[in-house]
């Protein structure tokens, strides 16, 4: 008799434990490849849209694996780990950027149709899904159920990650740029710039030191601008401006980039401009969620040029200022010996103690000092002072139709006086070449 009842419990034993396996699997149904179905949907949403298909990455899904054992092993569900390390942190040891991948964990038991559903419906995933850039995709999933700390059963998880791939790195595109630019120079009637290496040098140093700070500004972080960058290079200028940008997949796109950019076109087409250097770096530069890894830097230049010799430079502006007066209606001007004088006295001044106006600093002299100190008897005189043009065609193009232009066209005058030295002028930490002055005289 105890022997039978035995036997029977047994038997009902077994039919129990049978029964709980079968409930358990209606629960939580074996999905044989859960990811490969995923995976499916994603595509089969993607072939909607025309967009090729996307292939798992093998790094990306052990990430994701890896995370989904942990939290099974831990007890924990989150994507930070209470002990470490979290899921940033195997991400950056596979080498990828946390703020560059879009994250989803789901947990229950949920078929693969309703996380793709999640997946299309999540704001920053669903871009990157409909997105025609290249992108990499890792899916892990568990279906073996295991208690958490707090007491509840996760039944299933899963885990998806999407990662924007790094572009790739652009072979040798500056000649490619150099022409861009100057196609967009002729466009706007602006004769082209020729690539100079001096300049290139400092544009490739802002380059490499904003790539390696993590920076994307014209000034670095220790207060250092264009300008002194393009001082460490032999370069000698007269002017220069400073081009960035960082992004852009080709130098026809970084070019679009500063068109569309008010205070760079300005810079591209500035007509002044003979000179550019120019620097392609792959990056990236990394800025919150922002990683960049196309960086361009283009530095314009005019260069300072050749000193000239003084009585040619002399005859050249005096020639140029009297075609000027003629041309408006005003006669020519004689070139005075005795303004000729005060004026390269001025010069030499303005040199020596560094300032560019009419009277001098700290207790003169002032022009009619310097004007009176000659044989020079005037009713009125007047003084333009220029820096900076390396021929006197650049002189009389910079005074324009401005006052300076009014003045010099003035009929009451009849003498001048012309100074011209190459300088330089040191004046609020700069140097000015090329230093002009005229003297306007109306003798008595």
């Amino acid at each position: 008799m105890r022997a039978r009842r035995w036997r029977q419990l047994g038997r009902d034993a077994r039919l129990l434990v049978a029964a709980a396996s079968l409930l358990l699997a209606l629960a939580f149904p074996v999905r044989a490849d859960a990811p490969g179905d995923l995976l499916d949907e994603i595509n089969a949403y993607r072939q909607e849209l025309a967009l090729p298909r996307v292939v798992d990455s093998p790094a990306l899904s052990a990430v994701a694996r890896a995370h989904v054992a942990d939290m099974a092993a831990k007890g924990y569900v989150g994507y930070e780990a209470p002990d470490g390390p979290d899921l940033s942190a195997r991400l950056r040891a596979a080498g990828y950027e946390p703020e560059r991948v879009g994250r989803l964990m789901m947990v229950g038991a949920h078929a693969a149709s309703f996380v793709a559903r999640r997946l299309f419906s999540s704001g920053e995933l669903r871009e990157a899904i409909r997105s025609d850039a290249r992108f990499e995709i890792g899916i892990a999933h568990t279906d073996t159920p295991f208690t958490v700390r707090d007491g509840r059963l996760a039944t299933e998880i899963w885990s998806v990650l999407i990662a924007q791939k790094p572009p790739e790195p652009l072979a040798d595109p500056i000649d490619d740029l150099l022409n861009e630019i100057n196609r967009a120079r002729a466009r706007k009637r602006v004769p082209p710039v020729r690539l100079n290496a001096d300049l290139s040098l400092a544009a490739a140093a802002h380059a490499e030191d904003m790539i390696r700070r993590g920076y994307f500004e014209h000034r670095s972080p220790d207060g250092e601008g264009p300008g002194e960058r393009v001082e460490r290079t032999p370069y000698d200028y007269l002017a220069y401006a400073e081009n960035l940008a960082a992004g852009q997949d080709s130098p026809a796109a970084a070019v679009d980039g500063w068109d569309k950019s008010p205070g760079h076109a300005r810079n591209m087409y500035d007509p002044t401009f003979e000179d550019v250097g120019l620097a392609y770096r792959y990056g990236p530069i990394r800025q919150g969620s922002t990683v960049m890894y196309h960086v361009w830097v283009s530095v314009y230049g005019k260069p300072l040029g050749p000193a000239l010799g003084t009585a040619d430079a002399v005859v050249d502006l005096w020639e140029a200022v009297n075609d000027l007066r003629r041309a408006s209606g005003a006669g020519s001007l004689r070139l005075d010996t005795s303004l000729t004088q005060a004026a390269e006295a001025m010069a030499d001044d303005m040199i020596r103690r560094g300032y560019l106006s009419p009277d001098a600093p700290r207790g003169g002299p002032s022009l009619r000092e310097r004007v009176d100190a000659t044989a020079y008897q005037f009713q009125t005189v007047n003084a333009l002072i220029l820096a900076g043009q390396p021929a006197a065609d650049a002189v009389v193009s910079e005074i324009g139709s401005g006052n300076r232009g009014r003045e010099l066209r003035r009929a009451r005058y009849d003498d001048t006086g012309i100074a011209y030295r190459y300088g330089p002028v040191w004046v609020d930490g700069k140097d000015y070449h090329h230093l002009w002055v005229v003297l306007l005289g109306q003798p008595r």
